[in-house]
């Protein structure tokens, strides 16, 4: 309850500066399973997960709002991060290590694992390749810094920079560990509770440029900008197993048609 009054507190602080808007929630739920990242999310705690709330666009012109899906999973090792992205032309140039992957179809996501100082938050965007573009809260001009024991992988329903034809969709799944961000959450691993801020973004490539996100980072008269921590989702950690919650209540059901 502390934690919850504090972060409201601080909520409203940042309403003085940037206008009063409801944030999404999300809960994440501890995984049991061994999840092997390989980006098919054949694991039985995916499939148990809920997805985040529907991405928005705040940025939107013109062009198809494709939709995007992500769900979100921890252990005492890692946090996963797993996108489904609807993409009709699914394009990526860039290979290398923090190349400018956000030129491309690209997810990032955005983690400030203390929520009474948000500033202090590590983004990690990766590419329809699995190229990747990680940054610390540091933020080295020279982006010397990656997450040691990083892993990702991605799967087409489509062909990669094929413009002749029509894909479907690409999957992308993340284990980010826990020790990457250092010294600066209050606790590792996670105690249940723990409430992290994050924002979960989607840019799509010239083709149908896009920007999309969790959580509404919009600024009036600005353009787009995920770079915005004060306006990023909150997130909390349960240790309840995910599943576990949904499978109570289907006993509970079953037992009260039984007694009538």
């Amino acid at each position: 309850m502390f934690r919850l009054c504090r972060l409201v507190v601080l909520l409203f602080v940042g309403c003085v500066s940037l206008g009063c808007r409801e944030l999404p929630q999300y809960t994440i739920y501890h995984t049991a399973d061994s999840i092997t990242i390989d980006g098919t999310l054949d694991e039985p705690s995916w499939a148990a997960a809920e997805s985040v709330s529907a991405f928005v666009f705040p940025w939107w012109e013109e062009g198809a709002q494709e939709p995007t899906e992500a769900r979100v999973l921890w252990d005492v090792r890692s946090l996963y991060v797993a996108y489904t992205v609807t993409d009709a032309n699914i394009r990526a140039k860039h290979r290398a290590r923090d190349s400018a992957v956000y030129e491309d179809d690209c997810v990032e996501i955005f983690v400030a694992p203390d929520p009474e100082n948000v500033v202090n938050y590590f983004n990690f965007e990766i590419n329809a390749r699995g190229a990747i573009l990680d940054q610390s809260p540091e933020r080295t001009v020279d982006r010397s810094w990656n997450a040691e024991g990083l892993q990702v992988a991605v799967r087409h329903d489509g062909t990669l920079n094929n413009s002749r034809d029509q894909d479907h969709s690409w999957t992308i799944e993340v284990a980010i560990p826990l020790a990457a961000f250092g010294d600066y959450p209050p606790r590792l691993p996670p105690e249940n509770g723990d409430i992290w801020r994050v924002n979960l973004n989607r840019i799509h490539d010239d083709s149908n440029r896009q920007y999309s996100q969790w959580s509404n980072t919009a600024v009036s008269g600005q353009g787009p900008n995920f770079h915005r921590p004060s306006l990023f989702g909150v997130m909390q950690f349960t240790t309840t197993l995910v599943g576990q919650v949904e499978d109570a209540r289907v006993r509970s059901t079953s037992a009260r048609k039984k007694i009538r």
